[in-house]
């Protein structure tokens, strides 16, 4: 199979060219090696907002799609550490007000760990969401570009990353358990 790849305009960069490729049945760790940040964020911002649609909306926290969100992107991309997102989310301008606003004086990280607990559910089907949209991207033989790159071959080549669709349900709960496990371990030291 003859393949290449043009580098174009991009928000975020991939890890490797060879992750448009796999072969296997796997996710990547970090999505952005499929699709770059703006789809990313676009995928995420239209499972919230599905997700958002099936939920009683009084029973929901004012900050409730904001904080699935966050946390969709930040398992999607391989950021599992409530702190480590936290501090992700303070260092950029403006947000620590946001926050201080949003969550009053608890601790950002509190915040996400009790989020996490209670709506795990609206996570798993949040990631699963996601997963779907992304590997459907990158596996339709008529694609033109994955992630930042655009793909040209000879008509005969098969771009679809693996043979077989990865089980999205199981790689949402162990991306979730990963967090809650880090968490824990994080949290007795």
């Amino acid at each position: 199979m003859t393949v290449a790849v043009e580098r174009i305009g991009s928000i975020s960069e991939p890890k490797s060219e060879e992750s448009l490729y796999r072969g296997e049945t796997r996710l990547p760790e970090d999505l952005r090696d499929w699709v770059n940040e703006a789809t990313l964020i676009q995928l995420i911002s239209r499972a919230v907002q599905e997700i958002k649609e099936g939920e009683d909306p009084k029973a929901l926290p004012g900050f409730w799609d904001l904080l699935l969100g966050l946390l969709t992107y930040s398992y999607a991309t391989g950021t599992y550490l409530s702190s480590e997102i936290e501090s992700r989310l303070l260092e950029r301008p403006g947000i620590a007000d946001r926050c201080a606003a949003t969550f009053g004086n608890s601790p950002p990280e509190q915040i996400i760990r009790r989020f996490r607990r209670i709506h795990r559910a609206s996570l798993k089907q949040c990631l699963v969401h996601v997963f779907g949209a992304a590997w459907e991207m990158v596996s339709s033989p008529d694609r033109e570009y994955c992630g930042n790159y655009r793909i040209r071959s000879s008509p005969t080549a098969n771009f679809a990353p693996a043979h077989e669709t990865p089980d999205f349900d199981t790689a949402a709960e162990e991306r979730i358990g990963h967090a809650v496990l880090l968490d824990c371990i994080t949290s007795d030291f």
